[in-house]
Order: structure tokens, then sequence, then C-alpha cells
């Protein structure tokens, strides 16, 4: 369709512009047009056929003539031949593509909400299903360490009542430890979820948005979903066994040090218990088992070890997602440099009236 504007004189040379108006027909109906983003040129091949011109206008049109550029150069009312290619509505243009910003902040109100808008239905159930999970299963754990917090310390008060009497004194502090401990572990596999919630529906929403081939943030999302796969989508697999001979060392730290210090917690939570078998290896590195701050040394010793495994693995962790975005970020360059980037090689031969005749190699190298 053909779509007239109406506009000041000065706009139009009227010399050029010839219009049948028996024949124009004007519809005032519901139209809406952007005029900031309109840029109609009239070339001297484009005849208008007036039978099938329909010009239609609304009361609520508003047209900037500044921003509007319109060249006639020799518009006629020739009915025999208008064809006019239909041009595309930027509203169906930009259908299909998400907002990255809306998504982040809907999944940031509750997980799922992102996935959903960016039209993954079967995401939305996943996340907000592990996250409800996880944040009831922090609760409880962190209620019931609560309950075992307080009734160890009522013990030492003799005007309280006794709280879980089946539990000794040892066997109520270590049940104590126990439920920190899961509480810890529910508090960051929660948090973990949650991060990974907005990641995936910034990054789905950015690779709708952008069409790339190629996109970096693709890359860092999958080495973060799994360690490996955004060096695998770099085309970059020789790093694989770099990447799980890291975490390889990482892991082994992790249990090494926290078999140590756990061996060394029950020691000294059970050191009154006469019934309780304590680990060789806490026998076999301690020199009095009947000292308490010893054992607590030894355990604060193996924390810290623990700790920093914790801290070093997390550190590889986030090179291999840096080294996959870099690698990302690279990937479009070194694409088009071996495209570019060539070596030739060839002999020749000069002949010489003056000079014997000369042979050798002729190298180019094209870049």
């Amino acid at each position: 369709m053909f779509i007239l504007w109406c506009l000041p004189n000065n706009i139009f040379s009227q010399d050029s512009l010839t219009v049948d108006s028996d024949s124009l027909k004007i519809q005032l109906d519901s139209l809406t047009v952007d005029s900031d983003s309109l840029n109609i040129q009239l070339t001297d091949s484009l005849t208008v056929d007036s039978d099938s011109l329909n010009i239609q206008l609304t009361d609520s049109l508003t047209v900037d003539s500044d921003s509007l550029n319109i060249q006639l150069d020799s518009l006629s009312n020739d009915s025999t031949s208008l064809k006019l290619k239909e041009t595309t509505d930027p509203s169906k243009a930009k259908n299909g593509k998400k907002s990255p910003q809306k998504s982040l902040g809907l999944s940031a109100i509750y997980p799922g909400l992102g996935q959903w808008n960016n039209n993954q239905i079967y995401k939305s159930p996943i996340f907000a299903g592990l996250f409800t999970s996880g944040l009831i299963y922090t609760v409880k754990q962190g209620i019931d360490h609560s309950k075992f917090n307080k009734a160890y310390k009522n013990r030492f008060d003799a005007t309280l009542p006794i709280e879980y009497p089946q539990f000794t004194d040892s066997e109520l502090l270590n049940a104590r430890i126990n439920k920190k401990r899961k509480y810890n572990l529910a508090l960051a596999g929660t948090i973990v979820i949650y991060s990974f919630n907005l990641l995936d529906a910034y990054t789905s929403a950015l690779k709708k948005k952008n069409n790339r081939p190629h996109s970096p943030v693709i890359a860092a999302y999958r080495s973060a979903v799994l360690p490996g796969w955004g060096q695998v989508y770099n085309k970059k697999k020789w790093k694989v066994p770099i990447v799980y001979g890291g975490f390889a060392v990482g892991g082994y730290f992790l249990y090494d040090n926290f078999r140590k210090m756990d061996a060394f917690t029950d020691a000294y939570v059970f050191i009154d218990d006469p019934e309780y078998q304590i680990d060789d290896f806490v026998i076999k590195n301690t020199f009095n088992l009947d000292n308490s701050d010893e054992l607590l040394r030894r355990r604060d010793l193996y924390r810290n070890r623990f700790e920093l495994s914790i801290f070093f693995t997390t550190a590889w962790y986030l090179l291999n997602i840096i080294d996959a975005t870099v690698d990302g970020h690279l990937y479009e360059f070194d694409q088009e440099m071996l495209d570019d980037l060539s070596l030739e090689i060839s002999p020749f031969i000069e002949p010489s009236a003056q000079r014997p005749t000369s042979y050798g190699l002729s190298m180019s190298l094209k870049f």
C-alpha cells in the first residue's frame, strides 16, 4: 500500500505533481505512524495508478515535517503501471525479540518469570521449582539449627528444662554442627540456582535480540553451566582437559581438607565419650588426645585449608568463564583472519641479457 502524507505546501514541488481528485479515495480510519523514522523517495520511474490509490489519514496524525524527506522528481497519474512494494511494519519486525533487561528484572523478582517472558515456558517450572525447593529446605535447616543451638546452650543452665533428653551433650553438639553445615550448603545451593536463573534469562533474551552467529555471552553462559562447554562452543576443545584437570586438583584438596577437619571436629566433640572411635588420622597427628585445645588448633588448621581450597576452586571456575568469554569475543576475528590471511610460495625464473638468469622462490603474504 502506498501512503501519501498531507504536508505543508513547501514540501512538495507543485509543478511535477498531478492528482486526479475524482478517483482519489481518502479514508480516515486508525492509522498511526512514527514520522521520525519515515523516509520516502519517489524516483523518475514511479507512476501512480490513481484508480487504486487509497490515502488513509487519521484525526490524531501528527507529522514532523522537519524530519520527513519526500523527493518528487516526475510523479504523474498514469493509471497504467503502479507497482509498490509493501513495506514491513516496524512493530512486526520487533516481534519475538525480548528485552534482556526486562527478562533479567522479572527473573530477579522470582525465578522462572524471565524465562516465561522469553517464551521458554518449559524452563519456568524448572527454575521456579528448584528455587522454591531450595528456599524451603534452607529455611527448615535454619530453624532446626536454631533449635539445637538453643537446646545445647540450655544444657548449661540448671534452671531451664532439658530439651532433647535422648541426646547426650556431645551428641547434641554434633547435631547442632551438622545442622549448621546443612544450612550453609542449602543456602549456597539456593543462591547458585537463583544466579543461574538470572544468567539464563538475560543470555537467552540477548541471543534472540542480537541474532549473532557466535556470541561471547552464550560462551560464558555455557561455561558457567558446565565448565568446558564454552570452550567447545569456541572450537577450543584442547582446553577442556586443562579445565577439568584444575577442577580435579581442587576437588582433591577440598575432600582431603574437609575429611581431616571433620575428623578433628568429631574428636573434640566426643572427647568425653569413651565409646567413640577416634579416626586413625587424628591418632597419628595428635600428641595428646585428651587435650581439647590441641584438637581445636588442628581443627582450625584444616578448616583454614578447606576454606582456601574453596577459594582457589571458585577462582578456577571463574577463570574458566572468563576464558570462554574472551575466546568468544576473538572467535569472529580469528575466523576473519583465517579467511583473509594466506601465504603463497612459488618458484620464479628471471632471465636477463646482461647477467646470468636468476632462479629462486617467491613468497606472497596476504592479510
